[in-house]
């Protein structure tokens, strides 16, 4: 069972991205995750340059559509890494709990999207 922490500077235990197993252990997957956010990081630039200049709002607002994209689609890479290897993980072992766990984050994630 995941233990929502009582303050939000405790995070859950991870199951395995603690591990050499995670995702992002991986160095080169790392680096194109990285990549995207700081293309994103620079888009959000020049969101806020944007405003500052007051441009127009429809103009601002496809510009936002273009970050959440890229939000979405950096999402979706990471959680096919996750799924690949934390969650391949937890399936193939012998421990239940574990499998409970993996599935109960998943589940967590999807009711907050």
């Amino acid at each position: 069972m995941i233990k929502k922490p009582k303050s939000a500077s405790k995070p859950i235990t991870p199951v395995c991205c603690s591990t050499s197993n995670s995702a992002l252990s991986d160095k080169s997957h790392a680096d194109k995750v990285d990549k995207r956010l700081a293309r994103i990081e620079g888009q959000i630039g020049g969101l806020r340059r944007m405003v500052a200049q007051g441009r127009y709002c429809i103009d601002v607002l496809s510009q936002i559509q273009a970050v959440q994209e890229s939000l979405r689609s950096t999402s979706a890479l990471l959680l096919e890494a996750h799924v690949h290897s934390c969650v391949d993980a937890a399936f193939a072992s012998s421990d239940p709990a574990r499998k409970d766990t993996v599935v109960k984050e998943l589940a967590s994630l999807m009711a907050r999207n």
